[in-house]
């Protein structure tokens, strides 16, 4: 028997059923809920996890690391109930650092002494973990697999650096080089894998030429108000987006590498960025934080508002992730649960609407919202 997934309730259950495909429950303050087939909780509890990884489309695997337990958790692609805890290898204390490739073979996860474990999960059944040690003694903190899925770039949060390295067939990592990057943030490869940005704590964000690993070459460094605690690239086109401890989002095109430009300042977060991601066609640009809340942008207009603020219920929110093609983000907070959220307003109104309860009444809406046309979004359109 194996546990695929828990559901919260408001208040104590006191019975539950199914309803067709769907299930029921009565509680004990008079509520019946029903949730459809798609839980929008992964996980309901357990340690916390800092950082979500996925294959380069999001369609085939979450992945998150819970120090707490020393496991590796998988979700399956949206609509896959299946599941996967893959324990440390024993005496092995991890890191908060994962990563996948994007082909979604392999599982790569770090610990706090230099040395990473990686995984084959391409078959039906996990394979043995290999370890290699790439550092002395050192915390990883992030963790990238380039496009082709041949190099890692591991953040040593000590400060001495980001470590470029080779993963093998043979699932080992030899180190190639390490670039000096100041307690480095977060590490990402470019979608040609050529490049590689580097959050630093000193305030920047730095672009590295890694097209011959073994010789990495600075070509910027891109000033940012305070620490940026996140930033990464657009999987299409050539956008680079970062979000700060005082709560900036930045945008910047960097067509040129040795010259990037600054598009335009992001606004809506009013405390420190954690997360921040694009969307899969750079349509969108989602961020998030110890504000508790996920902002998105539409990048296709040229506004620096919000067209989207939402409630993350998690304390803090650690990191975001866009799953199966951009139609939801996947999310992780303090309070050590993975939630899912639909980008797509068509597809979610059907359900917003079956729950909405008692529309306003024409005296009402004059009432509450003076001045303004009435509108009802569940009408057929």
């Amino acid at each position: 028997m194996e546990h695929l997934r828990g559901i919260r309730a408001p208040a104590i259950v006191q019975s539950v059923a199914w309803a067709g495909p769907e299930p029921m429950a009565t509680l004990v303050d008079g509520t019946l809920l029903h949730w459809g087939e798609r839980s929008s909780v992964l996980r309901s509890e357990g340690g916390r996890i800092y950082y979500l990884a996925a294959d380069a489309a999001g369609a085939d695997w979450l992945v998150g690391t819970d120090q707490a337990d020393a496991v590796v958790e998988l979700w399956g692609r949206p609509g896959n109930d299946r599941r996967l805890r893959l324990p440390f290898p024993e005496g092995l204390a991890p890191s908060v650092a994962t990563a996948m490739t994007p082909a979604g073979d392999r599982v790569v996860a770090g610990n706090t002494d230099g040395q990473v474990v990686v995984w084959d999960v391409a078959g039906p059944v996990p394979g043995t973990p290999r370890t290699s040690r790439i550092a002395a003694d050192e915390n990883l903190v992030a963790l990238d697999v380039s496009p082709d899925g041949t190099l890692l770039a591991a953040g040593l949060y000590n400060g001495r650096g980001t470590v470029l390295a080779r993963i093998g067939a043979d699932l080992s990592v030899t180190p190639l080089a390490t670039l000096p990057s100041e307690v480095p943030q977060l590490a990402t490869f470019s979608p040609n894998g050529r490049y590689l940005q580097v959050g630093i704590a000193a305030g920047a964000v730095d672009l590295w030429d890694v097209s011959d690993p073994e010789h990495p070459v600075a070509t910027a460094s891109l000033p940012t108000p305070s620490n940026p605690g996140a930033s990464a690239f657009s999987s299409t086109g050539r956008l680079l987006a970062a979000g700060t401890d005082g709560g900036d989002v930045l945008l910047w095109d960097w067509t040129d590498p040795a010259r990037p430009q600054e598009l335009r300042r992001l606004l809506g977060p009013r405390a420190g960025i954690n997360t921040i991601a694009f969307s899969p066609d750079a349509s969108l640009l989602v961020a998030a934080g110890v504000g508790d809340y996920l902002w998105v942008w539409d990048l296709t207009e040229d506004s620096t508002t919000a067209v989207l603020s939402v409630p993350a219920a998690m304390g803090s929110v650690h990191d975001v992730q866009f799953l199966a093609g951009g139609a939801l983000i996947a999310a992780t907070g303090a309070t050590g649960e993975v939630r899912l959220w639909g980008t797509d307003p068509d597809a979610e109104r059907p359900v917003l609407c079956a729950l909405r309860g008692e529309p306003l009444t024409d005296d009402e809406w004059e009432r509450y919202l003076p001045g303004i046309p009435r509108i009802d979004p569940c009408s057929d359109r």
